[in-house]
């Protein structure tokens, strides 16, 4: 399905319907896209502060929230709501689901290439943790939270409060009348002397005066250097290094580092060269370029002959492709059926389930991202950011 079928959809759904006209909505669907991928990670990022969620899905519900079916269901949707009034008919169709290939394209991009994998894979890395544990867990967290938003209110009452301020203002002053000295306190002097012999006269009594007064004698002290016979150890010494020496130090270190970015680099290009996207990146220079597309379907003023047939010359290609994309749509939804089918989900045991993380992605995707899909679709066409006249575009981005 992902490596027939729906290349092959993508194939023969864009070429015939991007035009030099109708190409400058490919921004504004990619900053849809991305918006709708942010909107998701947040939703389940707010879901997994307040609810718990299983130690080996705790980013799993991240990807989950970001990356929806931006396929299958979608395509199915579209293809039976643009084939009738009031949209244009099979004009239509097969431009809205060229549209949906750009939503396809920046799911796959987002999600090989620039790492969306990668926050699975973190799933698994460490010991487990039960059930039980993070259900405790969680509940102290929310129990902490809560508490905090209700003592700040009834901190800031009693800080307003001036009876509770006035008697703490009285107490204050008295507690600083009582530290302050009430006269002045007499001061030792202090008579300090070193002698030459080795010996400190220290006085038994102190002496009163009024006005304290402090005595420092110290005589110069004199040092004795005494001569060792002991031979004075040799110090190490630090060995100049050339620079072709400190070059060729350096140099392993830098080739780590270097190796690691080329295999990141290749793994993203690896993770890209997909037969979807791998189909959609061919399809858009030749249904751009007149001379090109006009190899496959019929183009005024591309300037190539038609075969003996009175077809383009690689028509046979567009045929295949549609008819082997026509199968597209019924294999993803029976895929997706059997996949919800195999769910085993245990009737007597709900308390086990992450019941209020589940209703929580639920709502975020099913009601709360549709209605911000709608204003940001609006929003667009007030800012003249998409086309007021395209209704598939904005049929699309909703």
């Amino acid at each position: 399905m992902l490596n027939i079928t729906m290349p092959c959809l993508m194939f023969s759904k864009m070429v015939p319907a991007f035009t030099p006209d109708n190409v400058g909505a490919i921004g504004p669907i990619t900053l849809v896209a991305f918006l709708y991928g942010a909107i998701g990670i947040g939703s389940a990022w707010i879901t997994k502060r307040f609810f718990w969620v299983p130690h080996r899905f705790r980013y799993g519900i991240l990807v989950a929230g970001g990356w929806g079916n931006w396929g299958d269901i979608p395509t199915s949707v579209i293809m039976s709501l643009t084939g009738a009034a009031p949209f244009g008919g099979t004009q239509d169709q097969t431009l809205a689901v060229a549209y949906i290939s750009v939503f396809i394209l920046v799911y796959l991009i987002t999600l090989f290439p620039l790492g969306g994998h990668l926050w699975v894979a973190k799933d698994f890395v460490g010991p487990d943790v039960e059930p039980d544990e993070l259900r405790e867990a969680m509940q102290g967290k929310r129990r902490a939270m809560f508490s905090c938003l209700f003592r700040r209110p009834r901190l800031q009452e009693k800080r307003q409060d001036p009876e509770i301020q006035a008697p703490k203002t009285e107490t204050a002053h008295k507690d600083e009348q009582q530290s302050t000295p009430q006269g002045p306190r007499p001061r030792h002097n202090k008579h300090v002397s070193f002698y030459d012999d080795g010996t400190t006269a220290v006085p038994t009594e102190g002496v009163i005066s009024p006005a304290p007064t402090e005595r420092y004698i110290s005589p110069a002290p004199t040092v004795t250097a005494t001569m060792d016979n002991h031979p004075e150890p040799v110090m190490p010494t630090n060995k100049l290094e050339s620079p072709f020496e400190s070059e060729s130090s350096k140099t392993p270190q830098r080739h780590p580092r270097l190796r690691q970015a080329l295999s990141t680099v290749k793994t993203a290009i690896k993770s890209a060269l997909t037969p979807a996207s791998l189909s959609i990146l061919i399809s858009f220079p030749i249904a751009l370029i007149p001379q090109l597309k006009g190899l496959f379907v019929e183009t005024s003023g591309s300037g190539i002959p038609n075969a003996p047939d009175h077809q383009p010359p690689l028509a046979f290609i567009i045929d295949f492709a549609q008819f082997m994309g026509a199968a597209s749509v019924p294999l993803g939804l029976i895929g997706l059926g059997s996949a919800l089918a195999r769910l085993h989900i245990p009737r007597g045991d709900w308390r086990k389930l992450p019941v209020g993380a589940i209703l929580s992605l639920a709502i975020g995707k099913m009601i709360i991202s549709p209605i911000l899909g709608v204003l940001i679709t609006q929003g667009l066409v007030h800012a003249r950011i998409i086309n007021p006249e395209d209704k598939v575009v904005q049929f699309v981005c909703m």
